[in-house]
C-alpha cells in the first residue's frame, strides 16, 4: 500500500514539474539552453589563434630568400669569391682542391636546387674559406675559388640594348688611358666576346678577349666611345671585376 502511495506521489510531482516547465516563458527557455559565455569566448579565441598560426606557418614555408651571388675576380691572385650575403648555404661540388677545370665547367650547385656556378675561366681550381665534408661545403658568408692561368683578358659592362650590336663586331673603338702618366691614346682594337652574363639594371657583363693591346703598364683603362661602358684589362691577363651571375 505504501509503495503505491509513493509511486502516486512521485507521478504527481513529475506532472507538476512538467507543467512548470511548460509554463516557462520561451525567452527564459532560450537563455537556459544557451552555452555558457566563457566557453563561447575561449572557443572563438582558440579557433582564431589556430588560423593565425596556420597562416604564419604557410608564409614561412613559402618564403624564399632571394639574393645576388657575386663573382669577384681579384688581380692579386686571380681569386673568384662567391659572396652569399643571405647567410649559411650548402654548396655541393665534386671538384677537388687543385683540380683542373675548363671554362663553362660547373663549379658547384646550391643545396638541392638546380642553380649552378659555372667557371668563367680555365685552370686549376683551389678552394678556401670553407669546411669540406665529403662533397658538401658549408659556407658561412663567402668562399674563394682561385683559378690559375685565366684565359680571360678583360670585361665589358654594357646595357642590354647594345648587346646584339656589339656581338656582331670584330673590333671596338676605344680610348686608352695610361694610369701611370694619365695620357690618352685613341685606337681600335679587335676583340672576341666569350660569354655575356646578365647583371643588375638590365645590364650585361661581357667577357672579352682583346687581341691587339700592348702596354708595359700593370693595368690600363679602355673607354668604349659609342657605348656607355668601360673595359678594364691587364697585361698579366688578370681581370678585376664584380659580376652578379646568379639569383636563387
Amino acid at each position: 500500500m505504501l509503495h503505491f502511495l509513493f509511486l502516486a506521489k512521485r507521478t504527481n510531482q513529475k506532472k507538476m514539474a512538467n507543467k512548470y516547465l511548460n509554463d516557462i516563458n520561451p525567452n527564459v527557455k532560450e537563455v537556459m539552453n544557451k552555452v555558457p559565455g566563457w566557453i563561447t569566448n575561449w572557443g572563438t579565441f582558440a579557433v582564431f589563434a589556430a588560423l593565425v598560426l596556420l597562416i604564419l606557418t604557410a608564409l614561412l614555408i613559402r618564403k624564399r630568400v632571394v639574393a645576388d651571388t657575386i663573382l669577384t675576380i681579384d688581380t692579386s691572385g686571380s681569386q673568384i669569391a662567391i659572396d652569399l650575403p643571405i647567410g649559411t648555404k650548402q654548396i655541393n661540388t665534386s671538384l677537388k682542391h687543385g683540380q683542373h677545370i675548363a671554362r663553362n665547367d660547373t663549379i658547384c650547385t646550391f643545396g638541392d636546387t638546380n642553380n649552378v656556378i659555372v667557371s668563367p675561366e680555365s685552370g686549376n681550381i683551389y678552394f678556401a674559406n670553407v669546411n669540406e665534408s665529403g662533397k658538401i661545403w658549408k659556407v658561412d658568408s663567402a668562399f674563394i675559388l682561385r683559378v690559375e692561368d685565366p684565359d680571360v683578358l678583360g670585361s665589358l659592362d654594357i646595357p642590354a640594348k647594345y648587346l646584339e650590336s656589339i656581338k656582331n663586331r670584330k673590333e671596338i673603338e676605344m680610348i686608352y688611358r695610361n694610369p701611370n702618366d694619365g695620357n690618352s691614346v685613341h685606337g681600335k682594337y679587335s676583340f672576341e666576346i666569350l660569354s655575356p652574363i646578365l647583371i643588375k639594371n638590365n645590364n650585361f657583363r661581357v667577357w672579352i678577349d682583346l687581341n691587339d693591346v700592348r702596354t708595359d703598364s700593370n693595368q690600363l683603362m679602355l673607354d668604349v666611345l659609342d657605348i656607355p661602358a668601360q673595359v678594364i684589362i691587364s697585361n698579366e691577363r688578370l681581370l678585376t671585376s664584380v659580376i652578379p651571375i646568379l639569383k636563387f
